[in-house]
């Protein structure tokens, strides 16, 4: 259910229980004072599930270009719009608007740039059938590409968050999404399956159009008795692609990331990610894809592994900041400051058949937090 703020619970993630918490199938274990549950232990290639393991492949299979990079020492808030096209780097909102800090804030953070290498998974990140509002004006939840245009809140089964769509703005197209948020602990789930979710901001329905996304895959799997977890950097262009995980660019819990997805015309799409944290950042460009976008989203997901959707890995909640869309006016705005569909998760549709999974709280302006409920 949509919940106001001022309800929101905090959550206490204490750094040690990271190190110290894994849950053994012959022991005890050390949990989350406030939620009881237990963090996953990081894993390791060597116990990685073949889900998210991965095919290498080439960037010229997937239609991709690798951009050259700037000479070192660069300072990136200064290139042209030319220039910025060039390197593969976002465009920037206007000088001195609000929506101009994220950007900035990324490129003054870049000290190294990453050429992105690819491994196709058997991951999806696809939109999925909705059911609207239960009575008018009552909050429920959205995604996908079900819901009208009058819907403001609507139900899905797999996408928690927010969307602006353009024919509740007078029918404009999107030309650039872009969010920032912080990778939330990942925790031991009740059973010994493997879970995914993911975290991500894109263009594009999937619906009749493209659905361009790039953002962050948080699973958790079990293996000798112990749950590990795995975070990584992946992009899509659905349906013409399955998850493209990105195997040289290392994220972590807790990093701050920033993800861009624009639309630069002529059937060219620049996807860009940057790790605040660390100083790290990578971006491509993906040819041949036409899109007259008429949706922009930040999403938290639950997956698709192989066709089938996956159980969602238990998680803190995500506080999504600095979320904002640009039409192609080149007009940008806050997503929360625009007309946009609240989106929440719940296990089955319609409502009332399975449980509540994600409660998406109340946007201001271009930040919301995305909860995890601990149901399934």
């Amino acid at each position: 259910m949509l919940r106001s703020v001022l309800h929101t619970r905090t959550r206490v993630c204490v750094a040690a229980l990271i190190v110290a918490g894994a849950l053994t199938t012959g022991g005890g274990s050390v949990a989350n004072a406030d939620t009881g549950l237990t963090p996953a232990l990081p894993g390791s290639a060597a116990t990685l599930p073949a889900s998210i393991q991965g095919s290498p492949v080439a960037a010229s299979t997937l239609g991709v270009v690798i951009p050259p990079r700037p000479p070192a020492g660069t300072d990136l808030t200064r290139l042209s719009s030319s220039e910025l096209d060039h390197y593969g780097l976002p465009q920037p909102p206007p000088l001195g608007s609000p929506q101009y800090s994220a950007w900035y804030k990324a490129m003054k953070s870049l000290k190294s740039f990453i050429d992105p290498q690819f491994a196709t998974t058997n991951l999806s990140h696809g939109p999925a059938p909705t059911s609207p509002s239960v009575s008018p004006g009552t909050p429920s939840h959205a995604g996908g590409n079900g819901g009208g245009c009058t819907d403001d809140y609507l139900y899905s089964v797999n996408w928690a968050g927010y969307q602006n769509l353009s024919c509740q703005a007078g029918n404009r197209f999107f030309k650039q999404a872009q969010a920032e948020w912080t990778i939330p602990t990942a925790y031991t789930p009740p059973d010994q399956g493997n879970r995914y979710s993911s975290m991500w901001s894109g263009l594009g329905s999937g619906s009749g159009e493209q659905l361009l996304q790039t953002g962050i895959e948080l699973a958790t799997y079990w293996s000798g008795g112990v749950s590990y977890y795995n975070v990584y950097p992946w992009w899509q262009s659905y349906p013409g692609t399955p998850e493209n995980k990105i195997t040289n660019f290392s994220v972590h819990i807790h990093d701050d990331m920033f993800a861009s997805v624009e639309d630069n015309g002529n059937g060219t799409f620049y996807y860009y990610l940057n790790d605040n944290t660390t100083g790290k950042g990578t971006g491509w460009i993906l040819k041949s894809y036409g899109c007259n976008c008429t949706q922009a989203e930040t999403i938290l997901e639950r997956d698709t592994v192989n066709g089938s959707l996956a159980k969602m890995t238990r998680i803190d909640p995500v506080n999504f900041v600095n979320d904002a869309a640009k039409y192609d006016t080149n007009q940008w705005n806050w997503m929360g400051d625009i007309p946009h569909q609240v989106i929440s998760m719940w296990t089955s549709l319609p409502p009332g058949t399975g449980q509540d999974l994600v409660d998406t709280y109340p946007i201001s302006g271009g930040n919301f937090t995305a909860t995890r409920t601990q149901n399934q």
